[in-house]
């Protein structure tokens, strides 16, 4: 299991410094801290302009970004002095160890993190220059945490709403390619390159729909669309006010410009139908980000400069190759095509800091496969006691040859082994039946369950398996909750219900009740199982051989109730365990997911027990009626 970190910097300023609050949680819960730290982050009042000045002008200069082009006025090589000027300078600040204050929050970063496991660290500011700044290029981690990202977020949020169920399983990619050019004098950008890494996605389960320089009220009615959209990806021109509130993106040669207040509406609906991921493959994406942020989505990937179009297209293939082809966690995924695009370092310095996540921290970002089935209703569900897989697909080839086979198989039974059976089955009817013993001495191994009546308000969101009204011996009734007859001392009471087939990964949307099924709380009494001494009278001609069966049969029962009763304290575990983290966890925490399995196993775990206890129980009848014969 990872780590989350959150570093809150409050908005104050560089003169006075930040208030720091470290937090640090385990990934997969998103509200518990295993520790938090206050301290703070010191003062430095030259970093906003050398920001400007080493940093921002370096990609501003850049002739063929996904920008409106600006006159160069540095050489490549002055480039490289100025970002490794500006990156030693940032790394100065933040390992400063002569500030007590924030060299608490370093050390209880080294204490509490280890660099095996997946980090995630967001930044939380709102102020325009600390969102500015490369944090990725932080020695901290970039050096001793190989397998931590760092992303940014605002300070306020809110915890999206549950996501949708749909039925289909297709990852839905609402594509927008923006104008190529800003300008009669400036180079186009190569969008025709990202449409075409994003329609090799349909081999990966992708439904991509693409726009080429929509119109706005185009693009307000795609979004608008009620079967909802997973990803909005743009690809295009695109830049932030300074202070990094505001975005636009351009569309097209006629409409210069769109904020993002202008799809403010479209996009608020696209999030409550399951919007989760925004890519903005353009230029100075801060504000975007922003923008966005407060319609509460729940991740992004912008550019925190100008970027490139060779950069920007080969972080895109190598997101997506590692992220939809490789199933890459969302964060491992990014950092992988963020330190790839080293290989254009010599030509654009600091390229590979440009590409940063905007991330709503009580989210758990998905990963390819968990977005096709995430929030997915399940068409097919799977029965306890014969589990398959639905949606099988065949080449055609097989599928013939399949028929061909059970063809074959079948006319072999028709013309040589139904014969055979029916030649068979005549002289067994034919031959002379043994005589039959009305009565048995033997005391029954049955066992007597005490059940309480269901409860009546828990809720079934999906399909079930109701227990068989299969009477046996002289009681009759039903065994609760997993499907199995078996006989109960008490009348019959009413069948409940219980899912049994939960998806493994994940559940549908979590909404009223906790979906638990109606295991009873009460203990089961059951009878033991009959020891020797309770068998009738042994003649003394009887063979020893007959004697040692029936008693191996009674053990074997008997092992066989206790196995039952252990798979039934398990299961009534299990069903506990998800009622409690029903109301610990959103259904976006994989601990669910996996409480849901074990409880799913441990039905399944069960119904096998129930099964050998009926094995066994017939194992022993037979033993004692031939018995009965023979005496």
């Amino acid at each position: 299991m990872g780590k989350l970190v959150i570093l809150q910097l409050p908005s104050e300023n560089f003169a006075r410094g930040f208030t720091c609050i470290l937090q640090i949680r385990e990934d997969k819960d998103t509200t518990q801290n295993l520790t938090q730290i206050t301290g703070k982050l010191p003062a430095n009042p030259e970093m906003p302009q050398r920001l400007n000045d080493e940093w921002r002008s370096v990609f501003n200069s850049d002739e063929s970004s996904r920008i409106q082009a600006k006159k160069a006025a540095i050489t490549n090589f002055s480039r490289t002095d100025l970002v490794k000027n500006f990156v030693d300078y940032l790394n100065d600040w933040l390992n400063d160890s002569r500030d007590k204050e924030w060299q608490k929050i370093r050390d209880g970063l080294q204490q509490h993190l280890s660099k095996e496991e997946e980090i995630r660290v967001i930044i939380q500011t709102q102020d325009p220059i600390l969102r500015r700044l490369p944090w990725q290029a932080w020695n901290l981690f970039a050096e001793n945490y190989p397998k931590a990202e760092i992303a940014l977020s605002p300070i306020s949020f809110q915890t999206p709403s549950d996501l949708p169920r749909r039925q289909s399983k297709k990852v839905r990619i609402l594509t927008v390619l923006g104008e190529n050019t800003v300008g009669l004098n400036s180079p186009k950008i190569d969008i025709q390159f990202d449409q075409q890494e994003l329609e090799k996605l349909g081999n990966q389960g992708a439904e991509i729909i693409i726009l080429k320089q929509p119109s706005k009220e185009k693009l307000r009615e795609y979004l608008w669309q009620e079967e909802g959209w997973h990803i909005f990806f743009f690809a295009g021109h695109s830049s932030s006010s300074e202070d990094g509130k505001v975005g636009e993106i351009i569309l097209n040669s006629k409409e210069k410009s769109l904020k993002i207040t202008e799809l403010q509406e479209a996009l608020k609906q696209a999030i409550s139908r399951g919007l989760q991921l925004a890519i903005f493959n353009s230029c100075d994406g801060l504000g975007l980000a922003n923008q966005l942020a407060e319609l509460n989505i729940r991740q992004m990937i912008v550019m925190r400069e100008p970027v490139p179009d060779t950069v920007a297209k080969a972080f895109l293939q190598h997101f997506l190759t590692a992220f939809a082809c490789r199933n890459q966690s969302f964060y491992a995924a990014v950092r992988e095509a963020r330190l790839r695009l080293e290989d254009w370092e010599k030509r654009f310095p600091g390229a590979k800091w440009l590409p940063v996540i905007y991330q709503n921290p009580t989210v758990i970002p998905p990963t390819w496969k968990q977005l096709r089935t995430r929030g997915s209703i399940k068409v097919v569900e799977r029965s306890v006691n014969f589990p398959f897989t639905p949606h099988l697909r065949l080449p055609l080839w097989k599928f013939l040859i399949g028929l061909i086979g059970l063809g074959t198989v079948t006319v072999i039974f028709i013309v040589v082994i139904r014969p055979m059976l029916t030649t068979t089955v005549s002289k067994l009817s034919s031959s002379p039946k043994p005589t039959e013993s009305t009565s048995s001495n033997l005391p029954s191994p049955t066992p007597t369950l005490q059940l309480p009546a269901p409860a009546s308000n828990l809720q079934a969101p999906q399909a079930v398996v109701s227990a068989s009204p299969t009477p046996q011996g002289t009681g009759g009734g039903y065994f609760p909750s997993v499907g199995i007859a078996s006989n109960v001392s008490a009348s019959p009471t009413p069948t409940p219900q219980v899912p049994v087939s939960m998806p493994k990964s994940p559940p549908p949307a979590l909404t009223g009740q906790p979906p638990v099924s109606n295991i009873p709380s009460q203990g089961r009494n059951l009878a033991s199982v009959p020891s020797s001494t309770s068998s009738p009278a042994v003649n003394p001609t009887q063979s020893s051989k007959d004697s040692v069966a029936i008693e191996s049969a009674k053990y074997r029962l008997q092992k066989a109730y206790e196995k039952r009763d252990q798979a039934w304290n398990n299961l009534q575990s299990a069903e506990e365990k998800l009622t409690t983290d029903f109301g610990r966890f959103t259904e976006e925490n994989p601990q669910l997911y996996l409480s849901y399995d074990k409880r799913n196993a441990a039905i399944e775990l069960y119904n096998n027990a129930e099964q050998r206890v009926k094995q066994a129980e017939a194992e022993l009848k037979k033993l004692e009626k031939s018995y009965s014969e023979e005496n």
